[in-house]
């Protein structure tokens, strides 16, 4: 996501007026985020969701989908996580990262065959970010398309 306030005041607005946001809390970022415990590991997440929901006010419901047959799913909504504005900021978004991370540590648990990582979870450090391309670096159009 793009971290210009362009991008993040409208999608504020939008939470606080009771549009939602969903992402996915369990992919791995270029940023370090902060460590919790997953799966028995410590993982690094980014702290997006919780600051989102501390920003907005509003609170993170975990939210999974469970195949069930070959066609149906079944939706499933569990407690709210809800910003504690009595808290340091950081502490604040770690505690609802864990608690996010805790809900579906148990689901994952109890049924891991409806578990599918697409990304390289346990490599634990995040990724190292892209190094910009140097602006007098151009490409040959005839070896990036193979010609």
């Amino acid at each position: 996501m793009d971290r210009d306030d362009n991008v993040v005041r409208p999608v504020l607005r939008a939470m606080r007026n009771g549009r939602i946001l969903s992402t996915f809390p369990d992919v791995r970022a270029r940023v370090a985020g902060r460590t919790v415990r997953f799966l028995g590991g410590d993982a690094h997440i980014p702290m997006g969701i919780a600051l989102f929901a501390r920003l907005a006010q509003v609170p993170i419901i975990p939210t999974v989908a469970t195949r069930v047959g070959w066609a149906r799913h079944r939706w499933r909504t569990f407690d709210p996580i809800y910003p504690d504005p009595t808290l340091d900021r950081d502490e604040d978004l770690h505690r609802m990262t864990q608690a996010m991370m805790d809900v579906f540590d148990r689901l994952i648990r109890e049924e891991p065959e409806q578990y599918f990582w697409f990304n390289g979870r346990w490599i634990l450090d995040p990724l190292p970010p892209k190094r910009p391309v140097a602006p007098d670096v151009t490409l040959d159009s005839k070896a990036s398309t193979g010609d």
